[in-house]
């Protein structure tokens, strides 16, 4: 045993044990000599039994001595022994009776104070409580129960007997069931087993006073340390010996563990509460913060009284210095069972977790709020609590939770606290609320009926804002746990969209006049794309469910919605949504008008032709829609008449995009690709020829599409809203001379030679119309075709067909056009072609007479039909030129303007 004990008590606790014993002069003088020898034992083993000895034997000269100065002690406490011991002892006791009652008395002191067998102690407390205690006839002064479990109570220590034994000794006296009675028991005789104890006093005064003096000092010591509940109940009264003892011991045990075998043998219904809700806490609290941050020792925690508010002082110290690792662990072991012992008082919780400057809304070492350490620490506690109680138990915790989390909710936006803080608050808020069982979902009443402006958002201190008058305060019961975890719930969900907090959800939700309805959608909706577009969709009908009443609405939010989804080009989801009726009701001319406006956006921005991409290809995608549209009956006239023009530039843009086309800007004069703003806007207003001259300035071989020429006008007449061709066939005819000018100017006469057959066969169905008049120049210019390969080789021979294609021309002009003041020049041209035509025709005769003859010669074989050849020859020349006619006029055209001035021959060499 001596081992072991050695090896569980420190020493320091052996000094204090020796010095609790030694309580008179003579106990301090040999105080002072076993402190002065400390420092020769240095803590070995054998220096600790040494002092383990020294103890029991300065113990039992203690008692020894006591004994035999019992006369000294009489007359220095004459009084006291003559007043007390003659009021206590009864009238009709004998005197052998009260030497018998102080010799049992002192000899239990000195057996409980000095003996290490436990065996021999519990039998003669055994035999004690069986005969003497529990005896009908024990008028004993001294030798009674309350004595014996005092004296238990203050003269035992850890160094003699166990802890564990304690308590078996102790309800040796108290539990009846440990009284025994046996046929051997019967026969006691109490005087010889009194008179026959060991015993250094044999005079009977000195017996009798310090058996007083024992008691006096013993019950004084037993009342210091709390004393026992005599009276009540076995289970009672072994708690508070409990009680006592700890008390005691925590004097010279600062590890709470070393104590704990105490309390191995009791099970009570009553112990345990007391043990759950006192030692228990203050075990956890010392095995994870006291014993390293030398916190509260177990002394001053038992001296901080029966009251809640000391001892949960000393166990929130932790917490509040940000100590405890885990504080869900804490808030279960430490906090919530003196709560529960306490009769489930959580006021003094409640301030610590919401009002305390050092309480969790503080972080230690600074005046900062934390958002997320204090939620943090307000979900572990709160989390901890449901576990133990029901709602309604703690229900004052959570209401102040909701409060304080409205309160920070105006302190704590986003102008304060970064937005990672405020979604993991909102997180950590969401999860608390997520706990609670049993939360109504009916809101308090008037909880809709919120004055938003009143709401005291400034206070200073969260005393002044958890207030009844506060508009907000109707939120503060724990029936609107739903109404909180739904507010919490949309701005998780929304914040990371639009940076919607709490406190702008209670203005929109109890101020809907605030809300701008459009800069909130365009907000949600401000970088929608294809693969978020469905959650956004999402997250707009919860904005609109939460804060937005259906009648208001009008068709709003699907416009914007709308108007967002075409701004980034998702013309499938627009589609969608709009011919699937996904969205709320919103009209097909409301619908059109914002796709016009995307149209044009696109339209005017685009930077070349080309429909399959860049910015022509989301007009092009409008275009797609517009198909669609001209399906619904409810689409207006206009509407559907603009979208046919729509279709009609596309295909002229179409067409378009196949030509080089540079135009000439009015700024620096730069020439510029065609773009459809240009297209559009620079040649309305019936200038749509200009764009086709453009196209067959710059192309020199675009004369030769004139079909798809003639198509892109009219697309582009349509386009404009012009006439267009109408019977007349006005641009049909300017197309065809532009394209016949094109022609010769690339020197292509038989084409333009065609073409102007052509002319004259289109109008020979039309007799009545004399707008061919007007193309007389056009004819005219095909008539004085020059090649330019006349001029580079004029030693060349021109080529009579062209010249006789270009005569049939002029011809038929003359023949078919009112030529009026210009006949003579074109007459002047066919005379003019007449005469080269003879001129060019003899001399190809000539030639071929020369040739001819020259073949014959070099066979120089002359015969008659050689002659009659050369003579057909000379007769064909002459029957051609008789039959050519002279009739001319002049008139300067506008080729000489458009660079075709040598075509007519401006610059012939004569």
């Amino acid at each position: 045993m001596l081992t072991c004990f050695a090896g569980s008590v420190k020493v320091d606790v052996l000094f204090r044990a020796v010095v609790d014993i030694l309580n008179d002069k003579h106990r301090v003088g040999v105080y002072c000599f076993i402190k002065k020898s400390r420092s020769i034992f240095c803590f070995s083993s054998l220096s600790f039994y040494f002092l383990f000895f020294l103890f029991f034997f300065l113990n039992f000269l203690f008692q020894v001595s006591w004994l035999e100065n019992d006369s000294k002690r009489t007359t220095t406490k004459k009084k006291k022994t003559q007043q007390q011991p003659l009021d206590q002892v009864p009238a009709n006791m004998s005197s052998i009776d009260k030497t018998i009652d102080a010799k049992l008395y002192v000899y239990t002191i000195q057996l409980v104070s000095s003996s290490t067998d436990i065996d021999k102690l519990q039998a003669f407390l055994r035999l004690l409580n069986a005969k003497v205690l529990s005896s009908d006839t024990n008028e004993f002064t001294f030798t009674t129960k309350n004595n014996l479990l005092n004296a238990i109570l203050v003269h035992t220590y850890p160094l003699n007997l166990e802890l564990e034994e304690l308590t078996k000794l102790a309800n040796l006296l108290i539990d009846p069931s440990n009284i025994t009675k046996t046929d051997e028991t019967d026969s006691f005789d109490v005087e010889e087993f009194a008179f026959g104890l060991p015993t250094q006093i044999e005079n009977e005064s000195s017996l009798l006073a310090t058996a007083q003096d024992l008691m006096v000092d013993t019950n004084v010591q037993s009342s210091y340390i709390g004393g026992l509940k005599f009276g009540s109940t076995p289970d009672d009264l072994l708690l508070s010996f409990i009680q006592a003892k700890t008390i005691q011991l925590s004097k010279y045990f600062d590890n709470v563990n070393d104590i704990m075998p105490l309390y191995e043998r009791v099970s009570s219904d009553a112990f345990q509460s007391w043990f759950a809700g006192v030692i228990s806490p203050y075990k956890y609290y010392y095995d994870h913060y006291g014993q390293v941050y030398n916190g509260a020792t177990l002394q001053e925690y038992l001296s901080a009284g029966e009251t809640l508010k000391n001892k949960f002082e000393m166990l929130i110290t932790p917490l509040s210095a940000g100590k405890v690792s885990n504080i869900e662990q804490w808030i279960a072991n430490v906090i919530i069972p003196i709560i529960m012992y306490h009769n489930n008082d959580f006021r003094p919780l409640n301030e610590w977790l919401f009002y305390s400057d050092m309480g969790a809304t503080v972080t230690k070492g600074s005046n900062k709020t934390s958002p997320v350490t204090k939620y943090s620490v307000w979900s572990s506690c709160i989390s901890s609590l449901n576990r133990h109680f029901e709602l309604e138990e703690f229900k004052v915790i959570i209401e102040t939770y909701l409060a304080a989390c409205y309160y920070f909710s105006f302190k704590e936006d986003t102008d304060v606290v970064s937005s990672v803080d405020i979604m993991k608050s909102y997180e950590v808020i969401h999860d608390t609320l997520s706990l609670l069982r049993g939360s109504s979902k009916t809101l308090a009443p008037g909880s809709q009926d919120i004055d938003y402006g009143n709401i005291p958002m400034d206070c200073a201190s969260f005393n002044e804002f958890n207030t009844p008058s506060n508009p907000l305060s109707a939120l503060f019961h724990s029936e609107c746990i739903p109404e909180l975890k739904h507010a919490i719930e949309t701005c998780q969900k929304l914040f990371p969209i639009n940076k919607l907090t709490l406190k702008k959800y209670l203005q929109f939700n109890y101020d809907p006049s605030s809300i701008d309805l459009e800069r909130e959608i365009l907000r949600i909706t401000s970088n929608i794309n294809h693969s978020n577009w469905q959650q956004l969709m999402r997250s707009v009908d919860l904005f609109k469910s939460s804060f937005v009443s259906e009648e208001n609405t009008n068709g709003q939010v699907s416009s914007i919605i709308i108007e967002r989804l075409l701004f980034a080009n998702l013309f499938d989801v627009a589609d969608e949504l709009f011919f699937n009726d996904s969205l709320l009701p919103i009209s097909t001319n409301q619908f059109y008008s914002l796709v016009e406006e995307k149209f044009w956006a696109s339209l005017n921005h685009a930077v070349n032709l080309n429909e399959k991409s860049g910015l022509l290809y989301n007009a092009h995608q409008c275009l797609n829609l517009f198909d669609k549209l001209v399906l619904k009956k409810d689409l207006e006239e206009s509407s559907r008449q603009q979208i046919v023009k729509f279709k009609h530039l596309f295909k002229a843009m179409h067409a378009l995009k196949n030509f080089k086309i540079v135009i000439v800007s009015s700024d620096a004069d730069r020439n510029k690709p065609l773009t459809p703003y240009a297209l559009i806007n620079s040649f309305a207003d019936n200038n749509v020829m200009n764009l086709i001259t453009i196209v067959l300035e710059q192309n020199p071989k675009s004369y030769l599409a004139f079909e798809k020429l003639y198509r892109i006008l009219n697309d582009l007449l349509i386009f404009f809203g012009e006439d267009g061709d109408g019977e007349n066939n006005f641009y049909f005819k300017k197309l065809k001379t532009a394209c016949i000018e094109s022609a010769l100017i690339d020197n292509n006469f038989n084409y333009a030679y065609t073409q102007s057959i052509e002319l004259f066969k289109f109008f020979e169905d039309k007799p009545n119309d004399r707008r061919i008049d007007e193309l007389w120049l056009t004819f005219y210019q095909v008539g004085k075709y020059i090649s330019p390969e006349w001029f580079d080789e004029p030693e060349k021979t021109i080529d009579l067909e062209v010249l006789t294609k270009q005569r049939e021309i002029l011809s038929l002009t003359i023949a078919t056009l009112s030529l009026g003041e210009n006949s003579k020049i074109v007459i002047n041209q066919w005379q003019s072609l007449n005469d080269k035509i003879q001129r060019v025709s003899l001399e190809n005769d000539i030639d071929k007479v020369k040739q001819q003859f020259a073949a014959e010669n070099t066979r120089a074989v002359y015969s008659t039909k050689h002659l009659e050849n050369i003579g057909n020859i000379a007769n064909d020349i002459i029957n051609d030129a008789s039959k050519t006619t002279n009739n001319a006029s002049e008139k300067i055209s506008n080729l000489f303007v458009s660079g075709l001035g040598w075509a007519i021959g401006a610059n012939q060499h004569r």
